[in-house]
């Protein structure tokens, strides 16, 4: 493919036969000449991937590489973005949502070329965030470097999707570990912290490349089930093992420290009043705890903990609207 690296797209797809036309135009259009798409069925009983073959035929002007891979059976996307990974001749890896798209037929250009300048291991770039009906983007700061960027992907200040970064591949690798089926949320903060502590530095690329829906009907993140809970769970159990076995700073024990009340919080998510009463006495929240957030980017974290006289979190009116609010967190 030339002297120039080849960059990997990453995409999974599973149901997103309203969205992936977008998503897979987005992709083909880009401007990089050394560019391979990888798109993976992950079992997907819609019409998805006969969309993204008709796109691909129709649209692929640039003759971009493309692989399409099929799984016997559905495992969830991250397993999905495993099998991509492993199949990718990339130096570089994006990963794309199939129900996302890129903003910019330039997006892979500029990227790319950021890393080559800079050899950081890994580049982040700003989204537009679907907020219902407006789309808000996000400057993130990526000044922190070392721990202090860790520990703002841990608590959230920093948001730990994979779908705003670019990685090598070769580093990336090591970090394509099975985490299982149980783990549907908040499964990118397992790939994206432990790779941002073990290879630091950020190269902060300005503009805004990819467009992320929120609000779809459906999705997880608008209707959180035990199951998803649990996910986060498991997910801060993850990474409070991980740095067990990796010395660290007090940066990464406060931002521990923070995501751990931020857990408890994410359990409240209900507009029911007996479902809220019964995360309160499971997941207990003392008032020390909650100091723990305070300055906390995410406001909606600091909106939902509010105590009443006897130091219990209360499910008034207020912390309700600041549950719905934090919906869009998860």
């Amino acid at each position: 493919m030339g002297n120039k690296p080849i960059a990997t797209i990453c995409v999974p797809v599973y149901k997103v036969e309203a969205y992936v036309a977008e998503c897979i135009r987005s992709i083909v259009r880009q401007d990089y000449p050394f560019l391979e798409l990888i798109v993976v069925d992950d079992a997907s009983p819609d019409s998805s991937m006969a969309i993204v073959k008709r796109i691909v035929a129709e649209e692929n002007s640039r003759n971009h590489a493309v692989q399409l891979i099929e799984l016997a059976e559905n495992g969830g996307s991250d397993n999905a973005r495993r099998h991509a990974v492993k199949a990718a001749q990339g130096k570089y890896l994006f990963f794309v949502d199939s129900d996302d798209y890129l903003t910019d037929t330039g997006a892979v250009t500029k990227v790319v070329a950021a890393m080559e300048q800079s050899e950081a291991p890994m580049a982040i770039f700003d989204f537009i965030s679907g907020y219902k009906h407006r789309n808000k983007p996000f400057r993130h700061i990526a000044q922190l470097q070392g721990e202090g960027a860790t520990a703002a992907f841990i608590d959230g200040s920093i948001p730990a999707y994979l779908w705003n970064k670019c990685f090598r591949k070769e580093l990336f690798l090591p970090f394509t570990n099975y985490i299982g089926r149980e783990i549907t949320l908040w499964e990118d903060k397992n790939r994206v912290i432990p790779y941002s502590f073990l290879h630091q530095g950020i190269c902060y690329v300005p503009g805004c490349f990819y467009h992320y829906r929120r609000y779809l009907p459906g999705a997880l993140s608008n209707n959180p089930s035990e199951t998803a809970l649990r996910s986060v769970r498991l997910v801060h159990q993850n990474m409070v093992e991980f740095f067990a076995q990796h010395p660290h700073g007090v940066q990464i024990d406060a931002a521990l420290q923070r995501e751990a009340v931020i857990v408890k919080l994410l359990q409240y998510r209900t507009d029911h009043y007996e479902a809220f009463r019964k995360a309160s006495e499971d997941f207990p929240i003392s008032r020390a705890e909650a100091g723990l957030l305070k300055g906390l980017a995410n406001a909606p974290y600091r909106l939902m903990v509010r105590f009443n006289n006897r130091g219990k979190l209360r499910a008034g009116f207020r912390v309700m609207r600041a549950v719905q609010r934090a919906k869009a967190l998860l």
